[in-house]
C-alpha cells in the first residue's frame, strides 16, 4: 500500500510543479483533431470529455489487447476474466452493451450480442483510438455510455517487421509495409499471435500457485489499405480481418474445462470526401461479416452464428460563414444474423437523420446543437437531441465546455429473439447525460494538459435478464439507474537538462446504482452496481536519454462487488498492478532497430478482476522491431 501511495503522490506532483522546458511537437490537448465526435476541431475544444491515445501510447503495448491499452491509459474499466478470455469496456459505471465501439466511424459491436470483446483486438493495429463520452446517441446513434473510435493508418514511407517473445510461449509476429505511387498510397500490415497461456497465478482458495489450463489462444489480424488524393479529392479504402481461436478458461472452481470459441470478421470501409463551392461532401459504405462459433462437449452446446451488415452514409457540411457550419448526415444500416440458435434469420433495417452545428458567436465560444433521428424496423424511432458548449476563459489556456444529451440503446438481436426469453415487446434503454467540465494546457502556468469532467446519467428501461417461467430468463425492461462521478486525465511532457520525461494520467471516480425500488424491498437500491469499481487510477512515467527510454505504468482499481446487495462478505480486493519496460532504439542510415523488454506485474500482485478468474503474476515480454524509410 506504500508503494502504491508513493507511485501516485509522485506522479501527481510531477504533472504540475517540475519546472522544466516545455517540449513544443506534443501539446495534445491542443492541436489534436477529433473524429469521434464529428466535431473536427481539437480535443481542448470538445464540448465534452475526450482522451486521445496516440500511436507512441500503442506502440508502448506490444502484444496487448485493445482491453488492456484502454486500462492504462483511460479511465475504462475492462472486466476480463484473464488474457485471452473475454474483456469487456465498463464505461462511467455501465457495460459493453452501452458501449459503442467505432472503426473508421463505422459501428462495429456485435449485433447479437450488443457488444465488442476487447481481447480479440491487437492494440498495435491501430494508429489511434479516442475514448470520447460526448459521442453520446446524437452522433452514431444506439449507445449510452460513449464510444471508443479506432483509427488505422499504415505509414505510407516505412517498412517495419517485428517478432515478440513472452512468457507461457508466446509468439507475436508483425509488420506492415507502406508507399506511394502517383496520387495513390497503398498499404498491408498484420500480426500473428500463438500463445500457450499456461501463466501462472494465485489460487486464493488452495492458497497456492497455479499454472492456468485450458487458455490456449491463436489471434490472426491483416489490414490492407489504399488511397488515392487529387486536387481536394479524397478516396479511401480499407480492409480488415480478424480470426482467432481460443480455448475458454472456467472459474478455478470447475478446473480446466473443455469450450472452445472461434471468431472471425471481415470489414471493409470505403469513404470518398470532395468539394463544390461551400459544401463538403463526404460517402462512406461499410460492409462486414462476422462469425462465432461456440462449443462445449461437457454441456453439448454447439452455438454457430453469422452476422452480416452494410452500412451506407452521405454527409454534406455546408459553410455558411466562417462562424456558422451546418452538417447534415444520412445513412442506411442493414442487418442480417443466421443462427442455430434462433428459429429462422433475423433482420433489422435502420434509417438515420442527422443535422449538426458548429456555431462560434464570438472567438470564445463554440455552440453544438445536434439532433438525430433513427428508425429501426424492429422496435421503431428514437430521437436523440444534445447541446454543448466550449467557452474559452483565458485564450489557449483554460477553458469550460458542458453538454447535455438524450441517448438510447437499443436492444440487441438476443435481447429480441433468443429462444424462451427473448421478448419483442422491448423498448430501447434511455439516459439523460450531463456533463461539465474544465479544460487547461500547458500553456497556463506551464501545468501540463489537464482536463477534469463531472457527469451524471440517469437510465430509464434499463434491459435486464430476469427469471421467467420454468428455468428460463426473460428479458425486460424494468431497470432506473444512476451514475455520476468524476474524470480527470493529465499530460505533461519537458526537459531537464539532457532527459526527457513525460507523464500522463487518466483517474475517476464513480457511483451507480439502482435508483429506484423494482418489487417491495429491493434491497439492493443504492447499492453499487456489480463489478463496477468506486475508484480507478492509470499513471505512467517515462524518461528517455539519447537512445534509451525506461517507463513505468501504474494501475489501481478498489474493490468490487459480484452481487447487487454489496454483501459484506462478497467484495473483490483492490489491486495495484505496475508494468515497466526499457526500450532501446538505434538508427543506421535508413533503418531504425528497436529493443524492448517490458516486464508485467513486477511486483508479483496477486488479484481477479472477475471473482474466480484469476490474472497472471509477473511476466514479460521482449520485443525486436526492424523499420526501414522508403525514399529520400
Amino acid at each position: 500500500m506504500r508503494f502504491i501511495t508513493l507511485f501516485i503522490a509522485v506522479s501527481l506532483w510531477l504533472s504540475a510543479n517540475v519546472p522544466a522546458q516545455v517540449v513544443s511537437d506534443t501539446l495534445k490537448m491542443k492541436e489534436i483533431t477529433v473524429t469521434s465526435t464529428r466535431y473536427r476541431i481539437p480535443v481542448i475544444k470538445q464540448p465534452s470529455h475526450t482522451v486521445l491515445i496516440d500511436s507512441v501510447q500503442l506502440a508502448n503495448t506490444n502484444g496487448q489487447s485493445l482491453g488492456e491499452a484502454l486500462s492504462r491509459y483511460s479511465s475504462i474499466f475492462v472486466r476480463s476474466n484473464a488474457p485471452g478470455a473475454v474483456s469487456l469496456a465498463s464505461f462511467r459505471g455501465f457495460g459493453g452493451e452501452q458501449t459503442r465501439v467505432l472503426w473508421e466511424g463505422m459501428p462495429i459491436n456485435h449485433s447479437m450480442l450488443g457488444v465488442l470483446d476487447l481481447s480479440l483486438i491487437r492494440s498495435g493495429a491501430f494508429s489511434s483510438v479516442e475514448v470520447s463520452s460526448g459521442s453520446g446517441s446524437s452522433t452514431y446513434g444506439s449507445g449510452i455510455s460513449g464510444s471508443v473510435s479506432l483509427a488505422s493508418s499504415i505509414n505510407s514511407g516505412e517498412f517495419s517487421a517485428g517478432q515478440s517473445i513472452g512468457s507461457n510461449s508466446n509468439y507475436i509476429t508483425f509488420g506492415n509495409i507502406g508507399f506511394e505511387a502517383g496520387n495513390w498510397t497503398l498499404g498491408l500490415g498484420g500480426s500473428i499471435q500463438e500463445n500457450e497461456n499456461d501463466y501462472r497465478y494465485y489460487d486464493r482458495n488452495t492458497e497456492q500457485e497455479e499454472n492456468r489450463r485450458h487458455a490456449t489462444f491463436d489471434n490472426d489480424q491483416f489490414q490492407l489499405q489504399a488511397g488515392w488524393n487529387k486536387e481536394g479529392k479524397r478516396f479511401q479504402s480499407k480492409f480488415w480481418y480478424l480470426k482467432s481461436d481460443h480455448e475458454i478458461p472456467e472459474n478455478v472452481f470447475v478446473g480446466s474445462g473443455t469450450s472452445r470459441q472461434n471468431d472471425s470478421a471481415s470489414r471493409w470501409v470505403s469513404s470518398f470526401h470532395f468539394r463544390t463551392g461551400n459544401v463538403q461532401h463526404g460517402i462512406k459504405s461499410y460492409l462486414a461479416q462476422t462469425e462465432l462459433d461456440y462449443f462445449d462437449p461437457n454441456r453439448n452446446i454447439e452455438s454457430i452464428s453469422t452476422g452480416r451488415e452494410w452500412n451506407n452514409e452521405w454527409a454534406a457540411t455546408i459553410y455558411i460563414s466562417s462562424a456558422v457550419s451546418l452538417t447534415n448526415i444520412t445513412s442506411a444500416h442493414f442487418t442480417e444474423v443466421k443462427t442455430n440458435n434462433y428459429t429462422e434469420k433475423k433482420y433489422r433495417n435502420l434509417l438515420s437523420e442527422q443535422l449538426m452545428a458548429e456555431i462560434s458567436p464570438t472567438k470564445a465560444l463554440g455552440i453544438f446543437p445536434t439532433i438525430r433521428v433513427d428508425h429501426y424496423s424492429d422496435f421503431g424511432a428514437a430521437v436523440s437531441p444534445s447541446l454543448g458548449i466550449n467557452y474559452q476563459i483565458i485564450e489557449d489556456e483554460i477553458y469550460f465546455h458542458s453538454l447535455v444529451s438524450r441517448n438510447f440503446r437499443a436492444p440487441t438481436f438476443n435481447d429480441l429473439y433468443w429462444p424462451e426469453g427473448g421478448n419483442e415487446d422491448l423498448k430501447p434503454e434511455t439516459a439523460i447525460l450531463t456533463e461539465a467540465g474544465i479544460g487547461i494546457t500547458d500553456q497556463w502556468k506551464n501545468v501540463g494538459d489537464h482536463n477534469l469532467a463531472f457527469f451524471r446519467m440517469d437510465i430509464s428501461n434499463g434491459i435486464k435478464w430476469n427469471p421467467g417461467g420454468g428455468t428460463f430468463f426473460r428479458a425486460q425492461n424494468y431497470l432506473s439507474l444512476l451514475s455520476y462521478g468524476v474524470e480527470w486525465t493529465a499530460f505533461k511532457e519537458f526537459e531537464v537538462g539532457t532527459y526527457k520525461l513525460s507523464y500522463s494520467q487518466s483517474s475517476s471516480y464513480t457511483r451507480s446504482t439502482i435508483d429506484e425500488a423494482r418489487f417491495d424491498g429491493d434491497a439492493a437500491v443504492g447499492d453499487q452496481l456489480p463489478y463496477v469499481p468506486k475508484w480507478k487510477y492509470s499513471g505512467s512515467f517515462s524518461v528517455s536519454r539519447g537512445d534509451l527510454r525506461t517507463s513505468l505504468y501504474g494501475n489501481w482499481v478498489s474493490e468490487r462487488y459480484s452481487t447487487e446487495q454489496n454483501d459484506i462478505r462478497d467484495p473483490e480486493p483492490s489491486y495495484f498492478v505496475l508494468d515497466a519496460s526499457i526500450n532501446y532504439s538505434k538508427t543506421i542510415r535508413k533503418t531504425q532497430f528497436d529493443l524492448s523488454v517490458q516486464v508485467n506485474n513486477i511486483l508479483d500482485e496477486q488479484y481477479e478482476v472477475v471473482r474466480l478468474y484469476p490474472q497472471p503474476l509477473r511476466n514479460f515480454l521482449i520485443t525486436l522491431t526492424i523499420k526501414h524509410k522508403n525514399g529520400n
